[in-house]
């Protein structure tokens, strides 16, 4: 997420930041009140001056595969639709919808993913 102002200094926000998050974030910005059953929250306290926020867990998912394989004549068939839980932005446990593959991934030291600390 990114977010530029004249009167704020760069910096760069470790928190996890969900789509959630977007809205509450610069409605809180605009000085707009937010609705109270909102499922985000507003980062502008990090934003404004580096306060750090507790970390909360994002479920990220994909069915991307299942939509390509509909428009390609299976050409990606061998990608799977997949759902996630990233926690505390470092960790990421990945489950293949269908079958029972299950992935975790250090993001920290695995950015791209490629090993599976389960298969270690």
């Amino acid at each position: 997420m990114v977010f530029w102002s004249e009167d704020m200094s760069r910096r760069e926000i470790e928190v996890q930041v969900r789509l959630a998050d977007v809205a509450p974030t610069i409605l809180d910005l605009l000085e707009v009140p937010t609705l109270d059953h909102c499922d985000g929250r507003s980062l502008a306290s990090a934003i404004r001056d580096g306060s750090v926020l507790p970390p909360v867990p994002a479920c990220p998912e994909t069915f991307c595969p299942r939509e390509q394989n509909e428009v390609s004549d299976s050409k990606f068939e061998w990608m799977r639709c997949k759902n996630s839980i990233r926690i505390e932005n470092w960790y990421k446990n990945i489950m293949h919808v269908g079958d029972e593959a299950m992935e975790i991934c250090d993001l920290r030291n695995d950015p791209v993913e490629c090993n599976n600390l389960l298969a270690a």
